[in-house]
């Protein structure tokens, strides 16, 4: 069974956090931010959990509360998931693919697309990636007092990211010039 990156992530975070349902699974996403650095969404992870049990990965585990619902079943990971979750890792595409961005399919397409359009996109963009820079260096900032390897790394990531979106926001100029013909 080949694993998808949401699955991935919901195998880690049950590995990283023990026994959880799946209402628990998608809070400590949610509260990581996780669909910041991976495609995680609530029904994803519900369906990863269920293929995750189907392949062996997953067991399901008594929940001493009262049941909130039918499909509350708590899972903790079996003896199979972490050496799943190393071999997953060990794939080659982590290393060779990246997914193409939204904003450079536009960017390819905005050549049919009038000047005003195209101004004006470029101008949203360049709003949307500030926002996002200054969140992150506020995120950045937040994670500079907090210890242990996974704050570690999560500054690592959170600075590889900021840099991304400043290079970007450093082309939008570029881009402009060339979409409209404008030789400013």
């Amino acid at each position: 069974m080949r694993l998808t990156p949401c699955d991935l992530v919901v195998l880690s975070t049950l590995l990283y956090d023990g026994p959880l349902h799946g209402y628990e699974v998608a809070q400590r996403l949610a509260q990581s931010d996780a669909a910041d650095w991976a495609p995680v969404s609530r029904p994803q992870i519900y369906y990863s959990l269920k293929k995750l049990a189907a392949g062996g990965y997953l067991e399901a585990v008594s929940d001493t509360e009262p049941a909130r619902g039918p499909d509350r079943v708590v899972y903790k990971p079996s003896g199979e998931a972490l050496p799943a979750l190393r071999a997953a890792l060990a794939r080659d595409d982590w290393v060779r693919r990246d997914p193409p961005a939204p904003f450079v399919t536009w960017a390819a397409l905005a050549l049919h697309g009038d000047d005003a359009t195209v101004k004006r996109q470029l101008a949203r963009r360049a709003d949307h990636l500030d926002s996002d820079i200054a969140r992150e260096e506020a995120t950045l900032i937040a994670l500079e007092s907090a210890p242990g390897r996974d704050a570690a790394l999560a500054r690592v990531l959170v600075r590889m990211a900021i840099a991304r979106m400043r290079a970007d926001r450093d082309h939008l100029d570029d881009l402009r010039r060339v979409l409209t013909g404008d030789t400013d």
